[in-house]
């Protein structure tokens, strides 16, 4: 049986009962208070072969992350990811070549188009992804998490609007061809954020 914590929060399942809520409890409901980024912090740089590894497969943005991405100027340098099952779309940064389009197994080879010589173009931006700035040789294992976590973040209407106006603006700066946009073109952020991520 869960440890019972003398508090006078209750929980909702045990608030009609009289039950004092949980650690186990506690736990679940602080974890779901925390953000993406306080769950997956940065991790140091670091230049060894598994973590420039690491580098050549984009990482995933949070919703907010591409938000703020796009309003500085990269949604032209995104692509859009599309679930296997076709439920959901994730915008990362593209792979060489697939500026603007859906993410196509033909330009994984390419690897990420951020990164430039061994370096990647978004360090130091505050626009690096969330996924990128977490995974690291020391947290082998963990970033399964992370990337699964970031599903979900996607998998909101926050996640889906975004996606339709970056869908609008590409399809809107390549005279309707879907995924290719103008040479050159920007993709200039709508006005507004996209609605707060809620667990």
């Amino acid at each position: 049986m869960p440890e019972q914590v003398p508090c006078h929060k209750r929980s909702s399942s045990a608030a009609g009962r009289g039950q004092r809520i949980t650690v186990v409890e506690m736990k679940k409901k602080k974890k779901r208070g925390r953000s993406l980024g306080e769950r997956y912090p940065a991790s140091e740089p670091c230049r060894c072969d598994i973590c420039k590894s690491y580098c050549l497969r984009p990482g995933w943005w949070t919703v907010q992350e591409a938000f703020r991405a796009m309003d500085a100027g990269y949604g032209n340098r995104m692509m859009l990811e599309i679930a296997p099952d076709m439920t959901f779309g994730v915008l990362s940064p593209a792979f060489g070549g697939c500026e603007g389009k859906l993410a196509l197994q033909e330009y994984a080879r390419n690897g990420c188009g951020f990164l430039k010589n061994g370096l990647c173009e978004l360090h130091g931006t505050g626009h690096e992804p969330l996924e990128c700035l977490y995974c690291h040789h020391l947290r082998k294992g963990l970033g399964q998490q992370c990337h699964a976590d970031l599903e979900k973040d996607w998998q909101t209407a926050a996640g889906r609007a975004l996606v339709k106006r970056w869908l609008e603006q590409v399809l809107r700066k390549g005279n309707g061809e879907p995924g290719r946009p103008k040479h050159g073109a920007s993709l200039s952020p709508a006005a507004g954020p996209p609605p707060p991520y809620s667990p």
